[in-house]
Formats: structure tokens, sequence, C-alpha cells
């Protein structure tokens, strides 16, 4: 499969900011591991990251249980180095549609030199989808977000409780039986900032 985004992104500021993303991944022949790559470039060309992930199905007398996925993330931000280390666990139920979390180690290489970690963690739930006609369906998300813990050379060991939060939905629409789009709104509410907006324009076609 070969998919593609293109997502604009509020900032703090005001200002809105467009990067392009563009996947690959294939599956086993039993279809229960599948591999995948991804890069993601900002349109500014300041920024840019590649990652690589491994995904597992784990099943139980025929049915679908868990799904666990591995990642690994370099990337290059406005002079920052980044990599990033995640697990994630997906539990997914057909009448109560899809839970998980997801776990980070992130490690931030300074161009003065200095050095900062950090750790993310995700929750997040996802709606059933939604059939609106036999082209379009429409799936509600939610998602929480934390950095519990992190170090730097110069604030040390730190201890985070604060929270975020990201509610939206996202829209697939089926154009032919190997071609389709995807439009995603969702709104990131974080303590003592306005609420700022995403939107994703995509595609995806299965060859």
């Amino acid at each position: 499969m070969v998919a593609s985004d293109l997502t604009a992104g509020q900032n703090p500021d005001g200002s809105l900011t467009a990067l392009f993303t563009v996947g690959v991944s294939q599956s086993s022949l039993a279809g229960d591991k599948s591999y995948g790559g991804t890069a993601i470039i900002w349109t500014t060309l300041d920024q840019a990251a590649v990652s690589g992930s491994y995904t597992k199905m784990h099943f139980e007398k025929g049915k679908l249980k868990s799904i666990g996925s591995h990642s690994a993330t370099v990337a290059y931000l406005k002079g920052t180095k980044m990599t990033l280390l995640g697990y994630t666990w997906v539990k997914p139920n057909p009448r109560w549609g899809v839970a998980g979390i997801s776990g980070g180690m992130i490690a931030l290489f300074m161009p003065d030199g200095g050095t900062s970690y950090a750790t993310s963690l995700v929750g997040f739930w996802m709606h059933p989808p939604i059939t609106l006609n036999e082209r379009m369906v429409l799936s509600p998300q939610f998602f929480v977000m934390a950095s519990p813990v992190s170090y730097s050379d110069m604030t040390r060991l730190v201890t985070n409780k604060a929270t975020s939060m990201m509610v939206g939905n996202s829209l697939d629409y089926k154009v032919t039986k190997r071609f389709g789009a995807t439009f995603a709104h969702r709104v990131m509410i974080v303590q003592n900032q306005k609420p700022l907006n995403f939107l994703l324009v995509g595609s995806r076609m299965t060859l």
C-alpha cells in the first residue's frame, strides 16, 4: 500500500505550517505481519523525518485480539536532531471501536551541543467506522497526550502531570476499488493555550 497526506497545522502564534507525508507498507502472505516506511517533509524545507515500523497482529482461535507495533524515527528539526523509539498496543472491538496506548522515548541533540530526553504517552480511542453510504465512512477520534518524565542538561530530571487532548473526525471516500481519499479535522486542547486546529487531506492506493 502506498499512502500520501498533506497536513496543515496551526501554530501557537496563529500561523500555519504544512507538511507532506509519503508512506509505503508491505504485509506478509499470512497477513499477520507488516513492515512500513514513512517520510515527512515540511514545506518550509527546514524540517524532515524518516521512520520505519514493524507490526504484529495477535490472533486467538482465529480472532484478532490485539496489535503491537514497534517504530523508530530520525528527524531534523530546524537544526535540532531527534531520534524516537516507540511502541503502540491496540485493542480492536467490533462494537466499541479501537482503543490503545502508545509510549515513546525521545532524544534531542541541540545545535549548541546540549541534549535532552523525554518520554511520551498517548491514549486513544476511535469510534467504530460510521458508514454514510457505499463510498463514505466517518471515524470520530479522541486522544489524550502527556510527557510524564523528561531530562536535559539544564533542567535535569523533571516530572510533568500536565496532559493535552485532541478530538476530531476523519472521512474516508472510496473513489475506486483501489484508490481512496481521506479528509480529517482535529482540534488540540492544551492547558493555558488557545485550541489549535489541524487539517489533513490524503490519498490511499493499493497496488
